[in-house]
C-alpha cells in the first residue's frame, strides 16, 4: 500500500515542474506579442511600410542587415559602408560580421562617399546618431538608392517618437 507521504512527494513534484513549464510557456507568449507590440510600433512611428522588431541587440540587428544587404546583391558588391557616427560597438560587430563573409567594410564619413561606382552592397547610418545629432537623410539616401545601394538605418524607436518620421527611407 502507498503511503499518503510519498504520494504528496511525488505530487508536488510533478506539481511543480508542470508549473515551471506554464510558466515558460507563458514568457514565450508574452515575449512574442511584445515583439509584435514594437513591430507595430516601429510602423507607426518610423512611416515605413514594413519594419522589424527582434529580440536581437542593435549591434547584432545591424550586423544582420548588414547580411542581408550582401546577399541581396547577389555577392557583386563586396563593400559595406559604415557612418563613423554610429556607435561603437555596431561598427565593431559589423567590421567582425563583416570579415568573416569576406566584405570589406569602409568606415567614414557619409560626406565623402561615393556610391558611384557601384561597389557598395550597403550603407549603414545611425539615427540619431552616437553624439545625439540629427540630420535629413534625404539627399543622402535618394542618391544611394540611384546608385543601388541598400541603405541600413539603425534608429531608435523612442527618439523616433519625438523627432521627425523617417520619410527619407
Amino acid at each position: 500500500m502507498v503511503s499518503i507521504a510519498w504520494l504528496l512527494t511525488r505530487f508536488a513534484t510533478y506539481f511543480f515542474l508542470l508549473m515551471r513549464s506554464l510558466v515558460c510557456c507563458l514568457f514565450l507568449f508574452f515575449l512574442v506579442h511584445f515583439c509584435c507590440i514594437c513591430c507595430y510600433c516601429c510602423i507607426c512611428c518610423s512611416g515605413l511600410p514594413l519594419a522589424n522588431a527582434s529580440l536581437l541587440d542593435e549591434s547584432t540587428a545591424a550586423a544582420e542587415a548588414m547580411a542581408m544587404c550582401f546577399h541581396l546583391s547577389h555577392s557583386k558588391r563586396n563593400r559595406f559602408f559604415v557612418d563613423d557616427r554610429c556607435h561603437p560597438q555596431n561598427v565593431a560587430l559589423v567590421q567582425t560580421r563583416g570579415a568573416a563573409i569576406g566584405l570589406e567594410i569602409v568606415t567614414g564619413t557619409v560626406d565623402e562617399l561615393d556610391t558611384s561606382a557601384k561597389d557598395y552592397c550597403g550603407v549603414l547610418i545611425q539615427y540619431p546618431d552616437t553624439y545625439g545629432y540629427t540630420r535629413d537623410w534625404t539627399p543622402f539616401v535618394n542618391k544611394c538608392h540611384n546608385d543601388g545601394t541598400l541603405v541600413v538605418s539603425a534608429t531608435d524607436l523612442m527618439a523616433s517618437v519625438l523627432l521627425k518620421p523617417g520619410k527619407w527611407w
